[in-house]
């Protein structure tokens, strides 16, 4: 599980902008660092970046409709804004 999940990368640290606290996970084999919310009300968000072992910042992105990294939402707010 170590490929997959490493510990000494994932620690708390504040996302900005969402005024959340939460965990990354580090794909060591692709070198991704990876986040995952859902937004009350019908919004799911898978965002990623390319980061090595060591790096200390990085910045995650999601695209609308992609089916990797991407941001997703309910028929209503995708239809009405």
């Amino acid at each position: 599980m170590d490929d997959i999940y490493d510990s000494s990368l994932c620690s708390s640290l504040p996302h900005q902008g969402l005024g959340r606290i939460g965990y990354f996970i580090w794909d060591k084999g692709h070198r991704q660092i990876m986040k995952s919310f859902i937004v009350p009300r019908g919004i799911a968000v898978n965002a990623a970046s390319d980061a090595d072992q060591d790096d200390t910042e990085f910045k995650l992105s999601a695209t609308l409709g992609s089916q990797t990294y991407g941001i997703c939402s309910i028929k209503f707010l995708d239809e009405e804004f």
